[in-house]
């Protein structure tokens, strides 16, 4: 059994260390995944280009919105894909890896 170092147990004794995790509050919104408020999921491709994700309109996009619109999603299969099963039972949309170019299925 190796001996622990004096700083590990210093820098677990402070506050900051002993946090606990709150618990999911889904009227405020802390909640990780699966919310009652979490929006529908669908997509709409037009001429290739995703113009509607998940209900909000291209126009309403995010940064991180349009860099899944547009780097991320295979556009060629996403409408067909949209009832597809994942291993968790959740409904995904095809990723595509970027640096491949090949479909990967699930971010699963």
């Amino acid at each position: 059994m190796s001996k622990r170092q004096k700083r590990f147990e210093v820098l677990a004794q402070r506050p900051v260390n002993k946090d606990g995790f709150i618990k999911e509050w889904m009227e405020v919104g802390l909640v990780a995944m699966d919310s009652p408020n979490d929006p529908a999921p669908g997509i709409k491709i037009q001429n290739g280009k995703v113009v509607e994700l998940d209900g909000k309109l291209r126009e309403k996009f995010d940064m991180i919105d349009l860099w899944i619109a547009d780097h991320s999603i295979d556009t060629s299969i996403a409408e067909n894909a949209r009832g597809h099963q994942c291993a968790s039972r959740r409904n995904c949309a095809p990723i595509r890896r970027t640096d491949a170019g090949q479909n990967i299925g699930c971010l699963e």
